[in-house]
């Protein structure tokens, strides 16, 4: 069974790298409104919720070295404006490994 992250607004920065984690709790990233950092790399992850795009304020989303052939499209929605207003934010990094190239994106 996924782990449920606790439903609390103000949890920024979640760890669940090394676990031997198979899936993702998508229905508790709905209550991790405020996540920005998101690291769940060395795992055995073969895919991720489409909640993941849920996450607003997603900065970092590190899923390097599980078994992931692709990223859910709603990640496309993750947008954070910057403090100034101007516009998207730059450095949001998503990560992920399998068997084809990996799309790494840092902007």
């Amino acid at each position: 069974m996924p782990p449920r992250l606790p439903a609390t607004p103000t949890l920024a920065n979640v760890y669940l790298s090394h676990n031997a984690l198979q899936a993702l709790d998508g229905d508790s990233l709905l209550g991790a409104s405020a996540v920005r950092e998101l690291h769940a790399g060395d795992n055995q992850l073969t895919s991720l919720p489409d909640e993941v795009g849920a996450l607003a304020q997603l900065k970092v989303l590190d899923v390097s070295n599980n078994n992931l052939s692709d990223l859910p499209a709603s990640l496309g929605y993750v947008v954070r404006a910057d403090a100034g207003g101007g516009g998207a934010s730059r450095g949001r990094r998503y990560y992920h490994s399998s068997s084809t190239p990996a799309p790494h994106y840092d902007s």
